[in-house]
């Protein structure tokens, strides 16, 4: 039996034991668990926004001619970004997503301003 049939249940007792405090703690909870999901779908959608950020801003790097190489040493993997020979990004793994947005934000002025450098 979950919490919201024992509530409904509960209600229904008019002569249950505690039966006040008991229906407000239940509703406490259940508000909680209603929180803790919105919370966690907000903090996710977040996430999100800011992966697919990278992603496009990626994709447009690989559009415009820009490539990348990966290495993996002692256990790390180091990927470089570069446009003509100029890099443009580095990142470790381990690195952060809000570290990784920092990077490829910086990393997209540094092309932009390469780009202007070239016309």
């Amino acid at each position: 039996m979950d919490a919201r049939e024992f509530l409904a249940l509960l209600t229904a007792d008019l002569d249950a034991e505690f039966r006040e405090r008991r229906i407000a703690q239940l509703e406490r909870y259940l508000r909680n668990i209603e929180r803790t999901k919105a919370a966690d779908a907000e903090r996710e959608e977040a996430w999100m926004a800011k992966a697919r950020e990278i992603v496009v801003i990626k994709e447009r790097w690989e559009a415009l001619g820009a490539t990348w190489e990966c290495r993996h040493d002692c256990g790390i993997s180091v990927t470089t970004w570069k446009y003509h020979g100029d890099e443009i990004l580095r990142w470790w793994s381990g690195t952060t997503l809000d570290e990784e947005l920092t990077l490829v934000r910086a990393g997209d002025e540094r092309l932009s301003a390469l780009m202007k450098e070239a016309a």
